[in-house]
């Protein structure tokens, strides 16, 4: 590689991370690190990944050893959608670079059937979709700003299109294809949840923005549909003796309220709305679902027939799980939504600990108890 890199290639060797850092380290320093040749290492199985293969294999100090070199630089995405989008930036990086890998895992979200499924729904009458656009409209209008240049991230294009007339509207792909830049206001609209890297999308999202601008996001959180996650759950153990992934895990809002601190917003606020839907029976929920699109797209999903049973029994868990003398079954569904602002210098900082000039005590006109020991 160093060969091919003096005479003006870009050579990229790929191979496991212990062998690419351990077995020929005196080659990497001497001939890559010390003439500063643009040759980029990739190491894959980063970590214990190949831990069955014995310690041979186990990359758990690739990264330190890699990080005292001299002109080295390392990067360590964290899937193969950020290795994508980083290869065409390394192409003209002009000095050596290592890659840490971890072995590709699949992803959870079966893109290609959630296309299919969202291809199949009802455009005109999904009450997730006006839920998530009423939600969006309500906090706009508290806002006091007017807001010039707007872009909205959605799978269903259709109602968001419709209620916001001025704005670019994209597909929530995983690389999201911008048209623009410099917006002051990026709405990622109900389908978050469906994303394989979240952080990756309000990253992307936040590069798009403005000094200033407003990150809205709305998507259905862990709650979500628990009555039926436990009655199939149940039902199928009982049948089966096992169970297969049929409701999507969702995002807790705790882990929520991290991701907007991860991809770098300020004032980041995450919050919760639970809503209960009533139906006349579980039958109608699954229509219900299907008919919005938002049906099981989970990659390891049970592709074959469920036992003739299993929904019968699920409907009659779903009912007496309820303890409810009414005729009507419930259904959970909790909206998060994410504010968020891209960082500028006029925006409100916390002060500094110990800056304060006056007691909280004083202030609230209440006498200070002190905790006991």
């Amino acid at each position: 590689s160093a060969g091919l890199a003096l005479d003006g290639f870009i050579p990229y060797v790929n191979t496991i991370a212990t062998f690419i850092t351990r077995r020929c380290y005196e080659q990497v320093i001497v001939d890559l690190c010390l003439h500063n040749l643009p040759v980029k290492l990739i190491g894959n199985g980063g970590g214990l990944v190949y831990a069955p293969l014995g310690p041979t294999h186990q990359a758990i100090e690739d990264i330190s050893i890699m990080r005292s070199l001299p002109n080295m630089s390392i990067i360590a995405p964290c899937d193969a959608l950020e290795m994508k989008a980083l290869m065409k930036q390394t192409v003209n990086y002009k000095k050596p670079l290592y890659f840490n890998l971890m072995k590709s895992g699949k992803e959870i979200i079966d893109k290609e059937a959630l296309a299919k499924r969202r291809a199949k729904s009802d455009k005109e009458d999904n009450f997730l979709q006006k839920l998530a656009i009423q939600d969006i409209k309500d906090r706009l209008h508290i806002i006091k700003k007017r807001f010039e240049k707007i872009l909205i991230i959605s799978g269903h294009l259709y109602p968001w299109r419709n209620t916001f007339h001025n704005a670019d509207v994209i597909s929530d792909e995983e690389l999201l294809r911008f048209s623009n830049k410099n917006y002051d206001l990026v709405i990622h609209g109900m389908s978050l949840h469906y994303s394989n890297d979240p952080v990756g999308q309000l990253i992307q999202c936040k590069s798009v923005m403005e000094k200033g601008g407003l990150f809205l996001s709305n998507f259905l959180g862990g709650q979500t549909l628990h009555e039926l996650r436990d009655s199939i759950a149940a039902s199928e153990l009982e049948l089966t003796g096992g169970i297969s992934p049929r409701v999507l895990p969702m995002i807790d809002i705790r882990d929520a309220g991290a991701f907007l601190m991860r991809s770098g917003f300020a004032l980041p606020v995450a919050d919760s709305t639970v809503h209960k839907v009533s139906y006349k029976n579980p039958i109608d929920l699954l229509y219900d679902l299907r008919r919005m699109g938002e049906t099981n797209v989970q990659t390891d999903r049970l592709k074959k027939f469920s036992h003739r049973k299993l929904f019968s029994l699920m409907s009659d868990k779903y009912v007496s799980n309820q303890n409810s003398n009414k005729k009507e079954i419930e259904a959970t569904f909790e909206l998060i939504t994410l504010t968020g602002w891209a960082p500028s210098s006029d925006q409100p900082k916390p002060l500094k600990p110990g800056s304060a000039s006056i007691r909280l005590a004083d202030a609230l006109n209440v006498t200070e108890e002190k905790l006991k020991d």
